[in-house]
């Protein structure tokens, strides 16, 4: 038996990164879940940035997902994976370091 798995990722990292991310979430559709570590994202403002260009300049769903640990359990991470899947996003937005880069993949 032949089984092919597929999962295509897009990292962008870098100056200005966020003002171009609604057009090229614009591409997978309306439904996204955005996962963040415990609290950096939100205090540094960036998740309500991110969320906020989503939500009012592309009226994009955007459901968050907070409170990654850094090395999380496989178990927290499947559980994950259940929670985004209930909400059937188009796409996935990662915001933070490897935990939760990681942790987005297993969506």
């Amino acid at each position: 038996m032949v089984s092919r798995l597929y999962l295509p990722t897009r990292i962008y990292i870098g100056a200005g990164v966020v003002d171009r991310l609604g057009a090229e979430a614009n591409r997978f559709g309306q439904r996204c879940v955005i996962l963040t570590g415990r609290n950096s994202a939100r205090r540094s403002g960036l998740l309500d940035k991110v969320a906020t260009q989503l939500q009012e300049q592309h009226n994009h769903f955007v459901k968050v997902i907070d409170g990654i640990d850094p090395n999380p359990s496989l178990d927290f991470v499947l559980n994950l994976a259940k929670r985004v899947k209930i909400e059937d996003p188009h796409y996935i937005i990662a915001i933070g370091g490897g935990a939760v880069l990681d942790s987005a993949g297993s969506g």
